[in-house]
């Protein structure tokens, strides 16, 4: 695995350096190359003929040379360099050599040159290693073509066919202009499989272009103004879930001092534990302020170090304008083409949101967050579920307990919801209070104790009702509420028990042959049983027996 490190870093070396070292005469070109800074030269010959040339370089890159371009990377915080250092520092080879052999073809009516060769390594062990792997010591492959306008290069593998492994199709192409600025580059792989486990992917090929040429040392670093588009055939894991026909298209840039980020994802097909779901859909875009990128690496720096002073200053300069993000489509289709969608609009203000972070403050940061969107089907929720009997078995479920959140619109439904101050709320129902979140932080140990049991308490009152609910759906009828649900409880007699909430007896919960009611306990005057009648759902269970008979 070590050596396999020390090639992909030769691999990474070659590419690179094979898109800066282009010049614009055939001696310049052999120069540059015997020059770089990337490996020692050890030898070299060039034949220069009237329309072909040719010639090689033998090379050696040391491990020195390893731990140098790992210290020149920008784009790592110093502990996560010092890591990588050790690792590095831990592998006993001291070097690799290799040769380059190569032709050029240079024409004198368009001056362009095509170069093309192969890279061969000659450190034995390592030689002998990619030998059983690529069946060649010299698995690397390197065409280009300079001409006035810039280079475009492809470097490439040999195919690997192993028992436990496959590789093939390769290939990795840069354009660049003459100034070694990279304009695109393009990502391809044939095929990548590990038949041990069950593991495939199929027809990957990515693709970037930067409206404006970047220099190479910037390509890993916050980019904008890009387009990225990619596309895989298939992706086949443990047999357990395929997909087919998956594509996305995306486009950053800089507008107003802000970057926006717009994104399009697509799966023609969705095959997981012999569910299949087809047409899914991601329309999505982000707008946040161009200082967070220009900043990202200080961010990230200061986070990994746990710098949390120096990061919240940071943040605190580039979050001003806050961000918002858009769902204009998130949605799936069952195999009767069915849609489920999903929309959502937030947005975030900065200033408020890191005020409210810094005070604990559930005012500034509930005015700070919004958001709304809705979900919709164009058919009813049993037919959408209708082609997935486990998921189907759930329906009944789902349209009992959704009932009051669900709305009927044409001959489908659609859930509405929004974040209004600190309140959540579905089709204008209140479900959520978010200033909890803040109010645990002010509270004391035994307060914050027991919000975690309210909370557990509400939870395990829903479970309750969803297992009751479900048993009835399945079997017909009750049994003893011990045999329907794993969740805790003091039983009264076969239809009736208390709720296990801490040492108090604030919720009674009953069964007869088509209700489930929900009491208040013999400690209901207590506070803490109190607050739990507060929460909303717990009230309406309160307020009347559920029909487990009822429906959508």
């Amino acid at each position: 695995m070590k050596k396999l490190i020390i090639f992909l870093v030769i691999i990474i070396v070659i590419v690179v350096g094979g898109t800066y070292y282009m010049g614009s005469k055939i001696e310049d070109k052999f120069e540059s190359m015997k020059n770089s800074s990337d490996f020692h030269l050890k030898n070299s010959e060039f034949h220069r003929g009237f329309m072909t040339s040719n010639g090689f370089i033998e090379g050696q890159i040391t491990k020195d040379d390893i731990i140098k371009a790992v210290e020149n990377m920008n784009i790592y915080s110093n502990k996560e360099k010092q890591l990588l250092l050790k690792e590095v520092n831990k592998i006993e080879l001291q070097s690799i050599d290799f040769r380059y052999d190569f032709t050029m073809k240079h024409s004198p009516l368009n001056g362009s040159i095509e170069q093309e060769g192969d890279v061969k390594i000659t450190t034995p062990d390592i030689a002998t290693a990619l030998i059983s792997v690529f069946k060649t010591d010299a698995p690397i492959h390197i065409k280009s073509n300079t001409a006035i306008n810039g280079t475009h290069a492809e470097f490439s593998l040999k195919d690997i066919t192993e028992k436990d492994a496959i590789l093939n199709g390769f290939n990795i192409t840069t354009e660049t202009t003459n100034d070694k600025e990279l304009k695109e580059y393009t990502f391809k792989i044939g095929k990548i499989s590990m038949p041990s486990i069950n593991f495939e992917i199929k027809g990957l090929e990515a693709n970037s272009k930067f409206d404006e040429p970047i220099d190479l040392k910037q390509l890993f670093k916050f980019a904008k103004n890009y387009t990225v588009n990619l596309k895989i055939q298939s992706i086949n894991v443990v047999n357990f879930v395929k997909l087919s026909d998956i594509a996305d298209s995306s486009k950053v840039y800089e507008s107003d001092g802000n970057i926006i980020a717009q994104d399009i994802f697509k799966i023609a097909t969705i095959d997981a534990d012999d569910m299949k779901f087809k047409d899914m859909l991601i329309d999505w875009n982000i707008k946040f302020d161009a200082k967070i990128g220009e900043n990202l690496e200080k961010l990230y720096k200061f986070a990994s170090e746990d710098k949390d002073d120096e990061f919240l200053d940071i943040f605190k300069q580039s979050f001003k304008k806050g961000a918002s993000l858009m769902i204009k489509e998130l949605s799936i289709q069952n195999t009767n083409g069915d849609k489920l969608a999903l929309n959502l609009d937030l947005s975030i203000d900065g200033e408020d949101f890191i005020q409210g972070i810094i005070d604990e403050d559930k005012n500034k940061f509930s005015k700070a967050i919004k958001f709304k969107g809705s979900l919709k089907s164009a058919t009813t929720i049993d037919k959408l579920l209708a082609p997935y009997p486990k998921l189907a078995q759930g329906a009944p479920m789902i349209m009992l307990f959704g009932a009051q959140y669900i709305r009927p619109e044409g001959n489908g439904f659609s859930v509405d919801f929004a974040l209004e101050g600190d309140k959540f709320k579905v089709n204008n129902i209140e479900v959520a209070d978010t200033s909890s979140i803040f109010d645990a932080g002010k509270n004391d140990k035994t307060s914050q104790k027991d919000d975690a049991e309210i909370s557990k308490a509400i939870t395990n009152l829903e479970t309750l009702i969803s297992d009751f609910s479900a048993y009835y759906t399945s079997q017909g009828k009750f049994d003893k509420l011990s045999n329907m649900t794993n969740v805790s409880l003091y039983e009264i007699d076969d239809t009736m028990a208390t709720l296990k909430t801490k040492d108090k007896s604030c919720i009674k919960i009953s069964l007869d042959k088509e209700h489930i009611t929900v009491i208040k306990g013999d400690d209901a005057d207590d506070e803490f049983c109190q607050k739990i009648y507060e929460n909303k759902s717990v009230k309406e269970h309160l307020e009347k027996p559920i029909s487990v008979k009822s429906g959508f």
